[in-house]
């Protein structure tokens, strides 16, 4: 199995770094095609998130906007939200 990564962005959020994915995304377009065309079995869009949930809210939402996620099927990609549990910061 080979393949690599990119980071797509540093943004904090969610919502930010897919607008900043999305940025990346149609800049390179044609790049992204070329990676599909080669036969590689997926590209794939993970965005990595602490989860949020405490003891008031059990169940946060994480959302992507539509239109970047309209972008990410257009150009044949798969979305994967990939959580590392808390936030450092949380005690």
């Amino acid at each position: 199995m080979s393949g690599f990564n990119v980071r797509l962005s540093a943004a904090e959020g969610l919502v930010a770094q897919s607008t900043q994915a999305a940025k990346f995304m149609r800049k390179h377009k044609s790049d992204i095609l070329l990676i599909r065309s080669l036969g590689f079995s997926s590209v794939t869009i993970d965005f990595g998130l602490y989860d949020l949930a405490t003891e008031d809210r059990p169940w946060p939402s994480y959302r992507l906007p539509q239109a970047f996620v309209q972008l990410a099927s257009d150009l044949g990609c798969d979305i994967d939200l990939s959580f590392y549990g808390a936030p450092p910061d949380a005690t």
